[in-house]
């Protein structure tokens, strides 16, 4: 065990990094510390804390950049260990099913993207990058559920962010982006799905938290996303309360909570300030164009639309741009792919065939794990129709995978 508590060793960590690019190297450094004392829980743990990191507002610490590259060499070693670990033999029987079907979803849009993409190696490399993180992150949390409190791990590391950013909203200076708040991280969006996660984990765990504090980080979260402007985080978030309150919560609180809400509605449509709301609700939720509400998203669709109607089965290549009459099998790095939503980009990435394999395999995570943490795999998800960080395991995608593995049974 480290001589220093380990939460306290991450902060002083954490922390560092903030001040100066020369401590970004000690960060990771001392991140591999944990990844040696502590094996395949401590990777995990690395991917986390190094994924948190990696969000962080520049208005709040130095930015680890010129770092990426390093970041996502430690990314495919730890990686593959995990996979040639004892994990994957001591799993339970649901996680085995998921995995081989997301092995089986690899598979395939590997082969199709080399049919009809116009980058086959760079799909490959981010098939791989997918492949490998989600089935040992996935297999490690299941097969040390027992040994650590994974969840009480996450809200650890959460929590702290989220009260920081609430402290912070009166200064503009933190605002980099646009006017919207961002809190200590390095996007409005990011914020706001942040802020799903977050309350997702709140309400699973709640064996670890007293109801006041707890109604206490939700509300302040809620808040911090109507700020933030980002729609898909927030809708989520109510998403994830209102399954809460109805399906988990006991009776009489569930009353309760849908009596105050239906007064709450009441009220504001009895006052004299009720087009006021009506304006601001419609605006945030149309973002300025009432004829479309997907309108800040249409890029994005046309560009999916495109891949789908060159080939309907197969796609036209798993996370890369597609250029008609255009194959180049080199291994760019620089190539910009910004996918908005999850179902637009496995439509058009792998086609109606990878569509139904990739179906297939969420279902068959649904059905593995423990009811009362599905709203993991919702938040997990349903941010995923707003923001596709699903494959990108060099933004938050690793989160994700922890959130759905502490669900699987």
């Amino acid at each position: 065990m480290l001589r220093i508590k380990e939460d306290n060793y991450i902060f002083l960590l954490f922390l560092l990094s903030l001040l100066n690019s020369v401590f970004g190297i000690v960060f990771y450094v001392g991140l591999l510390y944990l990844v040696y004392r502590q094996k395949e829980i401590g990777i995990v743990k690395f991917f986390l804390i190094a994924t948190l990191r990696g969000i962080i507002s520049t208005a709040i610490g130095t930015p680890l950049n010129y770092l990426d590259s390093i970041k996502l060499i430690c990314y495919i070693l730890l990686s593959l260990y995990l996979l040639r670990s004892k994990m994957l033999k001591i799993i339970s029987l649901q996680c085995k099913y998921c995995l081989l079907l997301c092995a089986f979803f690899c598979l395939y849009a590997l082969i199709a993207s080399f049919i009809s993409g116009s980058y086959p190696i760079v799909s490959l490399f981010k098939i791989f990058m997918f492949g490998t993180s989600f089935i040992g992150t996935i297999a490690t949390i299941n097969a040390t559920k027992k040994e650590v409190d994974w969840l009480g791990f996450l809200e650890r590391m959460l929590t702290p962010l989220f009260i920081i950013s609430f402290f912070i909203i009166p200064f503009d200076n933190f605002r980099i982006v646009n006017d919207n708040f961002q809190g200590v991280f390095n996007h409005v969006n990011i914020l706001g799905v942040m802020g799903a996660l977050y309350i997702s984990v709140l309400l699973s765990n709640e064996k670890r938290n007293k109801n006041g504090l707890r109604v206490f980080l939700i509300t302040i979260t809620l808040y911090m996303q109507y700020l933030s402007a980002s729609r898909t985080g927030l809708i989520i978030s109510i998403i994830a309360i209102v399954i809460y309150i109805t399906t988990i919560v006991n009776i009489k609180k569930t009353i309760i909570a849908l009596f105050a809400i239906v007064s709450l509605v009441g009220a504001i449509s009895l006052t004299p300030y009720k087009k006021i709301f009506i304006n601001e609700f419609n605006e945030y939720i149309y973002k300025g164009d009432k004829n479309d509400l997907f309108s800040s998203r249409k890029k994005q669709q046309d560009l999916a639309s495109i891949k789908y109607n060159n080939n309907k089965l197969l796609g036209s290549g798993f996370m890369t741009p597609y250029n008609n009459d255009t194959v180049d099998y080199s291994l760019d790095f620089n190539l910009n792919v910004e996918p908005g939503n999850l179902i637009w980009t496995i439509i058009g990435d792998t086609g109606l065939i990878g569509t139904i394999i990739f179906i297939v395999f969420i279902i068959s995570i649904i059905y593995s794990g423990e009811r009362k943490k599905l709203l993991l795999v919702i938040s997990s998800i349903g941010i995923c129709m707003g923001e596709m960080i699903f494959f990108s395991t060099n933004n938050l995608a690793l989160l994700l995978y922890c959130l759905i593995g502490i669900y699987i049974k």
